[in-house]
């Protein structure tokens, strides 16, 4: 015995009408499938494209970030050096002739805040004379404590952003950042000893900036550049370049290329000691 149909599903009893009307039902379906399959490929290859897009921009990030690509400083010589003009320009221009004392600092060394706070105005005597010339070599060589390891880095690398970008304030944007009572490592001091407060951060080095009258364009660049791939890269140079001059510890004094071991520690021995540098009783 033959299986029995649902009513109405023998092809030969439906009416020509009927069959038109299956017809374009299947197309219809068929239709819809199509779409379905036609979406669902777009959504793939849309998702397929916004991750190859993704892995192509992490891969752009740190091939940026590891290919060694170093900031381009400019008004610093070759070993890193900025020289002052008696206006507090920064220039690569040295008067021939006359001694060269180059200061490897940290503008988070105690010690070197000390010896800038009780050098700068002989120093700055001896530059309008002309009798001296003076390049201050900043260097991050190491934190206080680990915590203070940014500051370091930022610091040392906002004198060189200001020279290359400000150079006619650098001489005052180094002067406040290392000044004894407000400067960096002053406020470090006070949060380590007093325990209050918060560690200065990069606006801190913006409102120094500010001070020294450095432009709001390049003082907004600078906090953008502080800890920027290319800026790291270029303190790793600097910091081969004072272990190259033969440096081991801030501040490193040297007179035409030579440490100088003794150069007194109050404001009347070390103005004493420049005379007789500028005078050429010290070598």
């Amino acid at each position: 015995m033959a299986s029995k149909q649902a009513p109405g599903t023998s092809a030969a009893k439906l009416t020509k009408t009927e069959r038109a009307a299956q017809r374009q039902e299947k197309a219809r379906i068929l239709r819809e499938q199509e779409a379905k399959r036609r979406s669902r490929n777009r959504t793939v290859i849309i998702s397929a494209c916004v991750v190859a897009i993704v892995v192509i921009a992490f891969v752009v990030v740190k091939l940026v970030s590891s290919s060694g690509a170093v900031a381009q400083a400019k008004n610093v010589t070759p070993s890193y050096g900025i020289a002052v003009t008696a206006q507090g320009a920064a220039t690569t221009a040295t008067k021939s002739g006359v001694p060269t004392i180059q200061i490897f600092e940290d503008p988070t060394c105690p010690h070197c805040v000390e010896f800038h706070s009780a050098s700068k105005d002989a120093f700055a005597r001896h530059i309008a004379a002309g009798d001296i010339n003076v390049v201050y070599q900043p260097v991050a060589i190491g934190p206080i404590g680990p915590q203070y390891i940014d500051q370091g880095n930022w610091g040392v690398a906002a004198e060189f952003y200001v020279a290359t970008h400000a150079p006619q304030q650098f001489g005052a944007f180094h002067d406040v950042l290392m000044d004894h009572s407000k400067g960096l490592f002053a406020l470090i001091s006070k949060v380590a000893t007093e325990g209050k407060g918060d560690l200065p951060g990069k606006e801190q080095i913006k409102a120094y900036a500010q001070q020294a009258g450095v432009p709001a364009d390049v003082a907004d660049g600078m906090v953008r550049a502080l800890g920027a791939p290319e800026w790291n890269n270029y303190l790793k140079k600097v910091l081969q370049g004072f272990r190259s001059a033969g440096a081991t510890g801030t501040p490193t004094v040297m007179v035409d290329g030579k440490i100088v071991e003794n150069y007194g520690n109050t404001n009347a021995a070390i103005a004493t000691w420049l005379d007789q540098v500028a005078t050429g009783k010290v070598k």
